[in-house]
């Protein structure tokens, strides 16, 4: 399970991230789970000004892992306010 910053100022809005990046997804307890592409499940949440993310990944065509990656990273850019240029919301510093 990976955990994220949140940039400051920037409320995380996991529903409205879910919304734009996956087709469907559930919200059960505070947590989004959905199914994408190669995400064969994505659970997150937002706790202490960080989202947590677990995955299980499934072995696809290239096509459909580009478009899973993309979703991905997209989903995380909007939670966290964070874009994949910054880095810090993908773990580096």
């Amino acid at each position: 399970m990976g955990g994220y910053d949140i940039k400051r100022g920037h409320k995380a809005d996991l529903k409205d991230a879910a919304v734009k990046c996956f087709e469907n997804f559930n919200e059960e307890c505070g947590k989004i789970i959905a199914s994408f592409g190669a995400l064969k499940k994505i659970t997150a949440y937002v706790d202490d000004e960080k989202v947590f993310v677990e995955i299980e990944m499934k072995k696809t065509d290239d096509e459909t892992s580009l478009k899973t990656i993309k979703a991905y990273n997209r989903f995380l850019e909007i939670a966290t306010g964070y874009t994949a240029f910054h880095g810090k919301a993908f773990g580096f510093s």
